[in-house]
């Protein structure tokens, strides 16, 4: 009953926080995607299970967003990477920037365990899992969090896989977006 009654907390605490995510009132400002990257980093050094984490990224662009939002994005994308190891392996994380004619492009690359290409859409509804909660910890809302980030920056994220089996998240933001 205890264990059940934590999880039902955590699960409303993460509905609480997806129905904030929301455009604020106030304009968008010009973010270096690298403070996004930092923060993410330092957020991860305090807990022992993320602090093998090796990350190679390479240098990100400046965009118009809401920082506290491209914050948690960059969070909940690489701490998703960390966690889903298999055997508790240290996770390597490649994040390369791609620029198109209209977009910015963001691939975060990783060596875990793989999503089946069948759950590519179901993993960003919200409360879906795909993997034994026995396994890993979580109950499916962070993948739903960083749509909806993407959503109000006018942007997308998608999910796939490398000709290796890794696993690539890509963020691509419109050059002149209407989180403006």
């Amino acid at each position: 009953i205890q264990n059940s009654v934590t999880k039902c907390q955590a699960m409303l605490d993460a509905l609480l926080q997806f129905s904030r995510i929301k455009k604020p009132n106030e304009p968008a400002e010009s973010y270096d995607l690298n403070n996004a990257l930092n923060s993410a980093q330092k957020r991860m050094s305090s807990n022992p299970i993320h602090t093998n984490a090796m990350i190679e990224a390479a240098p990100l662009p400046t965009i118009t967003g809401y920082w506290i939002f491209l914050n948690e994005l960059f969070h909940q994308i690489i701490s998703n990477a960390v966690k889903f190891q298999p055997n508790d392996a240290t996770a390597h994380i490649k994040i390369e920037h791609e620029e198109a004619s209209d977009k910015h492009i963001i691939k975060f690359i990783d060596n875990g365990i793989g999503i089946d290409e069948k759950h590519h859409e179901d993993v960003f509804t919200m409360f879906r899992t795909i993997n034994h909660e026995d396994d890993y910890e979580g109950f499916g809302a962070g993948l739903a969090h960083c749509k909806k980030i993407m959503h109000i920056h006018d942007g997308t994220i998608t999910i796939s896989n490398t000709p290796s089996g890794e696993t690539c998240v890509t963020l691509a933001f419109k050059k002149t977006n209407k989180a403006a």
